[in-house]
């Protein structure tokens, strides 16, 4: 059986409610902004779902900031990948 992602939403130290997604292996894929409600909370995952089921593989970017510039403007990366042009 494949096993599947988890989201959990909780309460940060500040009130706001937050979720994030938790892969099968136990890793956080990434944070989300705070919600005052868990409703704004529920509605941002669902955003993020509709978001993902309508991706395509164009829509993807690879991004870095300038180097020696930690948290940066990022700007598309020059690297292609094989094939790509």
């Amino acid at each position: 059986m494949r096993r599947r992602c988890k989201i959990e939403i909780e309460r940060d130290a500040s009130g706001e409610w937050r979720w994030r997604v938790r892969s099968p292996n136990g890793r956080i894929l990434g944070p989300t902004e705070g919600y005052k409600r868990t409703r704004g909370a529920m509605r941002g995952i669902f955003a993020m779902r509709e978001a993902l089921l309508n991706l395509q593989a164009d829509d993807v970017v690879i991004v870095q900031s300038k180097p020696g510039k930690a948290g940066g403007p990022l700007r598309p990366s020059r690297r292609t990948t094989k094939g790509s042009t």
